[in-house]
Formats: structure tokens, sequence, C-alpha cells
């Protein structure tokens, strides 16, 4: 018997749909071009519970409320951290309470990008400082992991290939009445009942043979298979009606400790030196002596990074930055036969010239986020080049998107990146 959405049930969900969660037409486009719904090199399956250890955190139940968003959210960070520090049992617990104090309801529920916003600005503390159902512990206020950002994935693609590289990603649903039932793990497809609501869950891993998602669910582990589901691909909007957001964590500053903490946008482990001496390396903590700094962040490939700032006795400074790839000529040899597609996010009309064996192609580019054009097809040994006046350009493996650039992806190999000079 299918249950029937009331006033129980419409508090297991708790997602508010905005149009910014809406895949926009331009990003329904530029999904096309991966015709598969992957990418050349990707794993055919991920879960990260078994890769090869166990990286997810316990089933939770939200209870009568509306508080999707913020166990989904939660959920993604905390295994994303895990992977990071390569602590398959780390204690990362976060506090789903915590983070829903910043602006969800019980009765109204939360938006993913709130959510994603409170975790960058505020910082969520452990759970064991603020239970949920329980009170808030004074240490909440001291020991808290911020986000570095929230990547937006508009495509299955994009979805897997940061599943497959980072971890699981906060992923938002349309819920049926007949989801409601799920007891088993078998792949899950809509086929009766009304629509419930908007839900927000964790996707943590995909399996290409039985074309499905892995996801995690917060209504404990008396429902699906214990608390964990399979979903098709293509079902209840996940990732084709919305987009996924996937969390970037850097370490936690240390408490009561003196020195400084700067992470970078991609983890890249640079070294930073101060008075001609590597002192220590990003993204992770580096013991220094109270005072002021001026500091040189270098990575090879990358232009160097001034950074200036000040070490309080018993504290961490803790400084977000983005290193900027050294400019390469903007050309590449295509390795692959491929199809090659522009997708150049822009706030105003820019003109630039692509070059396929020395034929010239005109693009322009008009106002508008995440446009997409597909010039056509590459075959192995051809050589694409690309310019736009006011731009570096330089060329990288093909990788998810960084805020910021803009890319162009030729053969499925190879991503230029674009960046204001």
């Amino acid at each position: 018997m299918i249950k029937t959405a009331n006033s129980e049930t419409k508090y297991r969900l708790g997602l508010i749909v905005t149009e910014e969660l809406k895949r926009t037409p331009e990003e329904d486009s530029a999904a096309k071009f991966f015709v598969s719904h992957t990418m050349d090199g990707l794993p055919t399956s991920i879960d990260w519970r078994k890769n090869p250890d166990n990286y997810i955190t316990p089933i939770q139940d939200q209870g009568s409320c509306g508080s999707c968003v913020a166990f989904g959210t939660t959920a993604a960070i905390e295994v994303c951290k895990r992977i990071v520090d390569k602590k398959p049992a780390g204690e990362v617990k976060l506090s789903e309470a915590d983070l829903f104090s910043r602006g969800g309801s019980c009765a109204n529920g939360w938006t993913l990008e709130a959510a994603n916003s409170a975790a960058q600005t505020y910082g969520i503390c452990p759970e064991k400082c603020w239970p949920y159902g329980g009170e808030k512990q004074s240490c909440c206020d001291q020991n808290k992991l911020k986000t570095t950002g929230a990547l937006r994935l508009t495509s299955d693609a994009a979805a897997k290939q940061f599943l497959a590289t980072y971890g699981p990603i906060q992923a938002a649903m349309d819920v049926y009445d007949d989801f409601f039932d799920v007891s088993s793990d078998a792949v899950y497809h809509h086929q009766n009942g009304n629509y419930a609501g908007g839900h927000c869950i964790c996707l943590i891993g995909y399996d290409d043979a039985n074309q499905c998602w892995i996801g995690k669910n917060s209504w404990g582990t008396s429902w699906g298979a214990l608390g964990f589901f399979r979903i098709g691909y293509g079902e209840c909007g996940i990732v084709r009606n919305y987009v996924a957001y996937g969390e970037q964590v850097g370490p936690v500053p240390p408490v009561g400790q003196t020195g400084v903490l700067i992470n970078t946008t991609g983890s890249l482990k640079a070294d930073v030196v101060t008075n001609n001496s590597v002192v220590g390396q990003t993204d992770s903590f580096i013991k220094m002596d109270a005072g002021s700094y001026s500091a040189i962040v270098k990575k090879a490939g990358y232009q160097d990074y001034s950074a200036n700032f000040t070490v309080v006795n018993n504290q961490t400074t803790t400084l977000t930055i983005t290193m900027v790839p050294v400019a390469v000529p903007g050309s590449l040899t295509v390795l692959k036969a491929g199809m090659l597609y522009i997708s150049l996010p822009s706030s105003k009309t820019r003109t630039g010239i692509l070059s396929i064996n020395g034929v010239p192609y005109q693009i322009s580019i008009i106002p508008s986020i995440g446009i997409g054009k597909l010039i056509g097809s590459v075959k192995k040994g051809d050589v694409v080049k690309f310019a736009m006046a006011g731009y570096t350009i330089t060329v990288e493996p093909f990788g998810p998107a960084t805020a910021g650039y803009w890319y162009v992806h030729a053969g499925k190999d190879y991503t230029f990146l674009v960046r204001d000079i």
C-alpha cells in the first residue's frame, strides 16, 4: 500500500526549491555535450562506504522536522572532510542543529543556497557541542568547521566527477508518495503516488552498470536499506532538473594554538615562504610566533601569491586564497577524438577567436551564466587555440570548475582556463 503524504511525512522533507537551484536552459544545453552522462577516465562506479574503506558517517534521523537540508549538507561535508584528511574513521560528526539554526524552519524548511552560505560564513560545530534536539553547549562557539565554497554541479557527468575525486555531494530531489515505502536496496523508480515535496539528500556514489545513484537519507535506519537507497539516473529531478553542490572543505583550525592556516581553493599544498625560508605548506596548520608577516605562497605551475597576515597568541589566523595557474600558450593538441565545446560564463558580451588547425572561429559570448556553444568535432592530433583580449589562457587536464574561471573543453581531455588579467 502506497503511503499518502500527510503532515507527518511532509515534515520528513523540508527543501525549499529556489530559482537558483533549478538548472538553467543554458546548463541543460551544456549537459547534452556529455551524451553518455559521464566523462572519459571516470570509474564506472563509486561507493564511499567501500572505497576501499568506509568514509560514511552514521545514518541520522531528522524526525518530524523539515530539516533535511541541514542533514544532507552535513552528511556531505563530514565525508569530504574525512577524505581530505585521509582518515576514514576521523571524528567529524557535525551539528545539524547548529547549521539549521542559521535560518532553517521545521515548518517551512530551508534552501541549499542558504545552508551552503552559512557553512562557509559561520561554520558548523561538532555534534557533541549541540546535539540534534538537545541544548547548545559553550564549545559550539569555539570550534567550527567552515567550508571554502560549494561547487555548482549541473550535469550527471560533473556530479560523477566530483564524487569520484572529492567525495559525496549535496543533492535535491522531488519526493513522491511511493518513495516513503522504499525498504530495500532495489533501484528506485517513481511509479505511483502524488508529489509530496522537495527533499535534500546526500549522494555517496553511483553505479553505471545499474544506471543509478547511491544515496544517504536522513530518515533513520528503518527506512530503505538501513537508511541508504539507490535511485535511477534521471529520476525525481536529481542533477537533471536541479543542480547539486560539491562541498569544498579545508582543514579545521586547531583551538588555542598560535599560528596560521592558509587554505587554497583545490587544496594545492603549496609552500609558504617567509624571510626566504619555507615555513610550512598551505592547507595545514603552521605554528608561528605572534606577529605580523608578509609571506609568498609558491606552487609549481601557479603564479606566486602574496599574503599578509597577523598572528595572535593562542589563536589560529585563517586565510582562504585562490592561486592562478601560470599562463602558458593557449593551445593544446587533442589526445582523443571528441566534440569541442565552449562554456564561458560572462557578465557582459565578450568576443574571442578559437581555431582548429589554423581555421578560425569567431565566438561572441552574450551576458549569461553557464552559456555554452558546441563548436564541432575534433580528432586526435588536432591543434586547438583560443584567444581573448584582456585574458590569460592556460591549459589543464579536465577537472571540476573553479569559481571565477571560464572554461573551454576540448576533446573531453583538456580544459582551457581563462581568467581576467
